[in-house]
């Protein structure tokens, strides 16, 4: 564990739920801020900006700046513009989303004769006419990309349908299936990470509570991962599956009391 350089955690089921942090979250940023280690955090969460995300995270008092957030919502700028023409998008996502792109001057319409792309994400107003409008626009030839492919996000008091339920739903309406997903288990978070900061994929470790998402991406990037159960994955789960994380930890203090022994035996 000595090794590690980078720390990458997952939100949402890991840190905390809604407002409430989560058990010795706290006191493992903490810890690891005490030994100098790079902490980054990975959501999958497309409600909000980097900023928000931050702010959010200092009110529930766990130290992060919007540079130490990574998004989908932060990601999809810079994948845009790797084309050639400017995309035209429709966006079934909140408004953060919308801001976000904005920003990089990407052009939103909601003309299905005028549509590049579908970008989805998280839409608590969801509809049948969304639906329509977005299944006409890929039929049509419009690239269908979602922002993460989450079907449902933990909540203190049981679950909500996510980005991935929306997606789903247009793919079988339009009979076209999502052309990229931009957040976990992609490669685009792990190809943002490795530019930033120069580092092999075994000096990191991704913390998270969900193996199809979280696990599968550190997998996928030749990371070291870390499962929590504190949020949708139980222990029979993790014991019955073929995505298998190096660890498996009930709290983040099972983190912390292996870094704690791990500092002192080279003390």
């Amino acid at each position: 564990m000595t090794e590690i350089e980078l720390f990458i955690f997952d939100i949402d089921g890991t840190i905390l739920l809604e407002d409430k942090l989560l058990p010795y979250a706290e006191e493992t940023i903490q810890f690891l801020n005490r030994l100098n280690k790079k902490i980054y955090f990975l959501t999958n969460s497309s409600t909000r900006t980097n900023e928000e995300v931050a702010e959010h995270l200092n009110f529930l008092s766990i130290p992060a700046e919007s540079s130490d957030i990574i998004t989908p919502v932060s990601l999809i700028s810079s994948y845009f513009r790797t084309y050639s023409e400017v995309p035209r998008v429709m966006v079934i996502a909140g408004d953060s989303v919308k801001s976000e792109l904005a920003k990089a001057k990407i052009i939103l319409t909601n003309n299905p004769d005028e549509i590049t792309h579908v970008l989805v994400g998280l839409d608590k107003e969801f509809s049948y006419k969304k639906l329509n409008s977005a299944a006409e626009a890929v039929r049509k030839g419009a690239q269908l990309i979602g922002l993460n492919p989450d079907p449902f996000c933990p909540m203190k008091n049981g679950v909500i349908p996510d980005a991935g339920t929306l997606i789903k739903a247009i793919e079988s309406a339009s009979n076209i299936k999502a052309k990229n997903i931009i957040g976990k288990p992609s490669k685009f978070p792990a190809d943002y990470i490795f530019s930033k900061t120069d580092l092999a994929g075994e000096k990191c470790l991704m913390i998270g509570d969900r193996l199809d998402t979280d696990i599968l991406f550190g997998s996928n990037a030749g990371m070291n991962t870390a499962l929590v159960l504190t949020g949708v994955t139980s222990a029979e789960e993790a014991e019955n599956t073929n995505i298998t994380p190096h660890r498996i930890y009930e709290d983040l203090s099972q983190l912390m009391k292996e870094l704690s022994l791990n500092t002192k035996s080279i003390t």
